[in-house]
């Protein structure tokens, strides 16, 4: 579920340096294994605890928007069977 903007200002402001896997997705309306797997390839920053979960700095997400993907231009995908 994709958080409005004022949640999304608040998570990333609050006292909380990290976010879990489950608020990443809220930011963005996706999946946490779609979160997991942005981290694993590299599209967003993450830090690894030492029991194997993904964190993220909040302060990462501070200019993002609810909805867009830090990092990610507005490159165009080929259309398949082009």
């Amino acid at each position: 579920m994709l958080m409005n903007t004022l949640e999304a200002q608040s998570l990333v402001q609050s006292d909380h340096p990290f976010l879990s896997r489950g608020q990443v997705a809220g930011l963005f309306g996706v999946s946490a294994s779609t979160v997991t797997r942005w981290a694993r390839t590299g599209m967003i920053p993450s830090i690894r605890t030492p029991g194997g979960h993904y964190r993220f700095r909040a302060e990462d997400f501070r200019d993002t928007s609810p909805g867009t993907l830090p990092g990610v231009g507005t490159e165009s995908v080929p259309a398949s069977g082009s």
